[in-house]
Order: C-alpha cells, then structure tokens, then sequence
C-alpha cells in the first residue's frame, strides 16, 4: 500500500514540477519582478526498490525514505554552489520539522564548489527520515535547497539563507 502511495505521489509530483519551476521561488525573489529565478529545485520519492540505502544506517528503526532531487540553473549566467564532499546534505532541508534528513559519519569533508552552467544540473539521492510523531501519518512537505551549507557564513543565525523549495510531495509514514 505505501508503495502505491509512494509511486502514485511521485507521478503527480513530476507533473507539477515543470509548472512549478517556472512559477515557483523563494517569495523574496517573487517579490521583485523583473528578477529571474537563479535555481528550479525539482524532487521526487524514490519508490522502494529504486532506493540506493546508500547512507540508510537508521533504515532498520526508523522510517526510512529517498527523494530524488535536482538543483537546475535557471538563469543566464554560471552559479556557485558552496557544499562539503561528504555531508552535502547540509545545503538541503524539508519545510516539515517532523521529517529529517539524515546524516552519516564522514571521514573526510572538504569544502568546495560546484560551478553550474546555465541550464546545467546537480543532482543529489537525499535520505530521510521521520519524527516519532509522524508515525502513522501523511505529512505533505517540500525539500529546499540553499546554494550554501548550513551554518556558513552565508547563513548565521539573524541572516535568511537564500533557499529554493521544490513542488509539494506527499508520503505516509508506517506507524
């Protein structure tokens, strides 16, 4: 049943995506209307077999989930992307405080660029999970991408880190 849920919500997802790259941003860009958006975030769950695991050491007692998600370069000039080798799931987050993503150990994280061409992409498998609290229920959430990690300088406490949310997705957490 979660499968079908999971498949069904990844198809309406990736229809709304082509609309919703076009339309959505951060709603101080919105705000200004002549101002292109810099970055399309597109995401999609992973159906259980196409899951990687790759990073799923909490996969046997928590609920365990995987989003596809693709950072595309919307404008006409090159971008920076600011991230670490190994824990590039810094520069991501949901807006669901219920749902996380997760972390692993690191042996070595170096920090570096990633220059993106106009139009180019930067595609990452990011691993979640949830909160006790959501156990049993569908939470809708949306996955955001900032252009720096957290807790850089870009993004100190009192500054509002630029990020770019995807389009709505939907998954039911086992009890």
């Amino acid at each position: 049943m979660i499968r079908k849920l999971l498949l069904r919500t990844a198809v309406v997802g990736l229809a709304a995506t082509t609309y919703i790259c076009l339309r959505a941003t951060e709603p101080a860009v919105r705000a200004q209307p002549n101002q292109q958006p810099v970055f399309c975030v597109t995401a999609r769950l992973l159906p259980p077999p196409e899951q990687r695991h790759e990073f799923a050491y909490h996969w046997d007692t928590r609920p365990y989930f995987e989003a596809r998600c693709i950072v595309t370069n919307m404008s006409n000039t090159r971008q920076v992307i600011e991230t670490f080798s190994c824990s590039w799931n810094k520069n991501w987050q949901t807006s669901d405080p219920r749902l996380l993503c997760l972390g692993w150990p690191c042996r070595s994280n170096v920090y570096g660029t990633i220059v993106l061409s106009p139009g180019e992409r930067y595609e990452k498998v990011l691993p979640l999970t949830a909160r006790p609290e959501a156990k049993g229920k569908t939470i809708t959430f949306r996955v955001g991408f900032s252009p720096a990690p957290v807790y850089t300088r870009q993004n100190m406490p009192g500054s509002k880190p630029n990020v770019t949310w995807s389009a709505p997705l939907s998954v039911s957490i086992p009890k």
